[in-house]
């Protein structure tokens, strides 16, 4: 049985799904590739994986969202984005590993 909870576990080894939410990423939340991830990289794969790691671990999407401002927080003091646009990309990509949604789809 492929329970949601299944798929959120495997995301992160699946070369596609860190590519797509990658892409979400890079064209919603960081186009510059100004924000550095755990790895200090900057780059876009690097937090997919950590997202990734956040939902495969079944932390809750309130944990993605912090992540993202942390993200911000981090570089520029202050958030750049809103409450709401990262809740909503943390929704895409809950959505996305999920198979309910595409990154090419509105919902996304």
């Amino acid at each position: 049985m492929d329970r949601p909870l299944d798929r959120l576990a495997r995301a992160g080894t699946n070369p596609e799904i860190v590519r797509q939410v990658a892409v979400l990423l890079a064209e919603r939340w960081d186009p510059g590739a100004e924000l550095a991830a755990p790895d200090g990289t900057c780059e876009p794969a690097a937090h997919a994986g950590a997202v990734l790691g956040v939902l495969g671990g079944g932390g809750p999407l309130a944990d993605v969202v912090g992540y993202l401002r942390r993200a911000e927080e981090d570089r520029f003091v202050f958030p750049r984005s809103t409450a709401a646009e990262r809740w909503a990309l943390a929704e895409a990509i809950h959505a996305l590993v999920l198979g309910t949604a595409t990154p090419d789809s509105p919902a996304a």
